[in-house]
């Protein structure tokens, strides 16, 4: 037996924000969506200089949403939690923040392991890394995806810098589709971690 090809129709809004229609199901990546110019403060402070190509009252509505992580106003912002609140369904991280700070619609996907079946398809966690080995008590979990749908896969980077772990992507999947979180984020090296 055959599977039906199911369509896939990407638009890219901004930053790590991308559009998806895969068959009859919406999905959008880490919601950044806040106009610009837009400054937020913090230890490691950001500055938006260019607006997203659809503000959130454009979007379609949004059955699920791709979060690799929530913890940083590139891949989600005030907008996007806005939009997080009417999507049918959130997958981010497996520990807080990500899960928790997603809100009740949230779904934890495991590392590297994790699978969720969401509106027929299969979502898998994947490895990202937000810095080098060793940056985690500073930059925060962040997860990958892979959606599996009709006759197709589909890998959503997250906000990862590469490592070895990917490797294993492409052993365990054959990925038609990829869209990869390239960014040129610089700040000074984190403090080394606090010994246990």
């Amino acid at each position: 037996m055959t599977s039906a090809r199911v369509s896939v129709t990407a638009t890219y809004v901004g930053t790590a924000t991308v559009l998806l229609r895969i068959g009859d199901l919406t999905v959008l990546t880490d919601p950044a969506l806040d106009p610009a110019p837009a400054d937020y403060p913090g230890a490691r402070p950001l500055r938006r200089t260019a607006g997203p190509a659809l503000t959130a009252a454009e979007l379609p509505p949004v059955d699920l949403v791709l979060l690799s992580h929530d913890q940083h106003a590139d891949n989600l912002d005030v907008t996007g939690r806005e939009v997080l609140g009417r999507a049918g369904a959130v997958l981010t991280t497996p520990r807080p923040p990500g899960a928790s700070g997603a809100g009740r619609r949230a779904r934890a996907l495991g590392e590297p392991d994790g699978h969720r079946r969401v509106h027929g398809r299969h979502r898998h966690g994947d490895p990202a890394r937000h810095g080098p080995e060793g940056t985690e008590h500073v930059t925060g979990p962040v997860t990958g995806f892979v959606v599996a749908y009709g006759g197709g896969v589909l890998y959503v980077s997250g906000d990862t810098v590469r490592h070895d772990a990917l490797a294993e992507i492409g052993a365990r999947f054959r990925v038609d589709t990829a869209f990869l979180h390239l960014g040129d984020a610089h700040f000074p090296p984190p403090a080394t971690a606090p010994s246990r």
